[in-house]
């Protein structure tokens, strides 16, 4: 029996193994693997190196990701669901579509916030000419949902005479475009992106029309 069990379990798994895999062990390794893919691009980062990053040994990854390109898009996944997890808190009930729009800048530069890593996964992504059908999934389901999210808010707020008369369509592909725009230059130029998101705002407002914008989020840090 013991040789029974010794040939079945899988080269690399440790040997004390959770009898379920752990989704905040799983998060974890998610997490210090986005710091490093974001810092340092795909190719130069190793399994090792995001290990001792989590303080894990090498083995225990691959208990939960089948090798380096499944913890890529796992990371590449935990970056969009954190980033929209943010949004959701700083949003409310998505009912105001001033708020909506704010909390939606805000999210880009909040403390811990994984949108600019994600950005900077899809851009190193994009760049190796890979082709991962989990990653091309997370984000498109990004963007899919940022337009969603913008065309909802400025609708509504037409709709209840908040906003000068835009066309939603381009106005939601102008704010996605500037943002990305914005992550990019700052990681070619290593300039400060919250203020670069900042003077944004000031565009943003000033096309809709709205006379009293509402300030930028005080976070305080933990």
């Amino acid at each position: 029996m013991a040789k029974a069990a010794r040939a079945t379990r899988r080269p690399g798994r440790p040997r004390r193994e959770p009898a379920q895999p752990d989704p905040d062990r799983r998060a974890q390794l998610c997490s210090a693997a986005l710091d490093l893919f974001a810092r340092d691009g795909f190719a130069r980062v190793s399994i090792k190196q995001i290990a001792a990053g989590a303080g894990v040994d090498p083995a225990l990854i691959y208990y939960y990701f089948a090798g380096k390109e499944d913890l890529f898009a796992a990371a590449v996944g935990h970056a969009v669901e954190n980033g929209y997890a943010m949004f959701a808190r700083l949003a409310g009930d998505g009912d105001d579509p001033v708020m909506t729009i704010a909390a939606w800048l805000d999210a880009q530069e909040g403390p811990g916030s994984t949108i600019p890593k994600m950005a900077r996964l899809g851009l190193d992504y994009r760049r190796s000419g890979a082709a991962i059908p989990a990653v091309d999934d997370a984000l498109r389901r990004f963007y899919d949902e940022e337009r969603r999210m913008l065309l909802r808010a400025v609708r509504t707020g037409l709709a209840r005479g908040l906003f000068r008369d835009v066309a939603p369509g381009p106005f939601a592909r102008f704010v996605s475009t500037y943002l990305d725009g914005v992550l990019v230059r700052t990681v070619i130029l290593d300039e400060d992106g919250p203020a670069a998101v900042d003077r944004f705002r000031v565009e943003v407002w000033r096309r809709l029309g709205l006379q009293k914008p509402p300030r930028r989020r005080k976070f305080i840090a933990d």
